[in-house]
Order: C-alpha cells, then sequence, then structure tokens
C-alpha cells in the first residue's frame, strides 16, 4: 500500500493540537494577496456523526493526499498524509477519498458513527 502517515486519538482526554500541523496553502504563503483571498470555513457534521475533509495534489512527477477527520464538536480524531502514486489531480483526488473510506472502516468506525466526506467536487466528478 502506499506510505502514509495517520494518527488518532486512543483516549478521550488526549486532544490533537490542530494549529500544529493543519494549515490552508493560502495562509502559508508570505507573498499572501489581500485582494484575492479565498475564505474557508468549516461546517461540523451533524451531531453524532464525523466528518472527513480530504485533499489532494498532483504535480507532474509527484502527488499526494491528506485528510483529517473530525467529530460533530469539531475535535480531530484521525490525520492522514502522504506521497500517493498517480498522475493527475482527478485521479489524486479520488486516491484521497478511498484512503478515508478504507481508513474509517479499517478503524471499524463505520458500524456505529454515519460519515459526511468533503471534498473538491469540482476535481472529482469530472
Amino acid at each position: 500500500m502506499r506510505s502514509l502517515m495517520w494518527a488518532r486519538v486512543v483516549h478521550e482526554d488526549i486532544q490533537f493540537m490542530e494549529g500544529y500541523w493543519w494549515c490552508w496553502p493560502v495562509n502559508c504563503s508570505s507573498l499572501r494577496s489581500t485582494t484575492n483571498k479565498i475564505v474557508y470555513h468549516w461546517e461540523p457534521p451533524p451531531p453524532g456523526w464525523m466528518k472527513l475533509n480530504v485533499a489532494s495534489v498532483a504535480l507532474e512527477d509527484k502527488a499526494g493526499c491528506s485528510g483529517v477527520l473530525r467529530d460533530d464538536k469539531g475535535v480531530a480524531c484521525v490525520l492522514f498524509y502522504g506521497s500517493i502514486v498517480t498522475r493527475g489531480s482527478k485521479m489524486a483526488e479520488i486516491i484521497a477519498i478511498k484512503t478515508a473510506l478504507e481508513l474509517f472502516i479499517g478503524l471499524g468506525w463505520h458500524v456505529e458513527i454515519p460519515l459526511v466526506i468533503e471534498f473538491n467536487l469540482c476535481v472529482a466528478l469530472e
């Protein structure tokens, strides 16, 4: 399988400090434009559900995917990221979604917790 890194909260009293590992690319640039700034707002899933946000990027010779799984209170429970072998942004997004589903099912949460997956619809459904 692909080389992916993932982490999970195993005790309720442990929470990931999301600010250390998850940030939007627009906020990472030192040359940000204030006129063309895109603002993202995360909406929580319905009570009792979990939400998995996935993202991917593909360049000519490299691709990667990542995701974060949060509960209905916004607490990050799972994080994954890593390089993948594919060509093109469409396939990279599909692999990110597939990886997220495999992770959720592998943890056994699919039996008792409903899931919402949020991804770049424009890329994955073309």
